[in-house]
């Protein structure tokens, strides 16, 4: 009977540590869609009590991911683009609000 039982739990502890190890590795790859936040409000100068609303999408593709980040303050819009992994803003843009 004990050895019915040995093979399931050794098989639930290994699956067990598989999954720990790739939730990890996820976590502490990217950086997170407050930190890109963060990183493109201090780029446009400004603190979250400046902006309405922030938005940041995380994309991904085989090759790379990035935070689509958007937020307006009360006459500009402002689209950032930025590095999942390493936080780099890829690309800026902000336009008068109308």
């Amino acid at each position: 009977m004990k050895k019915f039982l040995i093979v399931p739990l050794a098989a639930l502890v290994v699956l067990s540590l598989v999954a720990g190890i790739l939730l990890f590795s996820y976590s502490s790859k990217y950086i997170g869609s407050k930190e890109a936040v963060r990183i493109a409000l201090e780029d446009a100068g400004l603190s979250y009590s400046d902006i309405r609303e922030a938005d940041a999408e995380f994309e991904k593709t085989p090759y790379d991911a990035w935070y689509e980040v958007e937020f307006e303050t009360h006459g500009t819009e402002y689209e950032y683009s930025i590095a999942a992994d390493t936080g780099e803003i890829l690309s800026s843009y902000n336009k008068p609000d109308r």
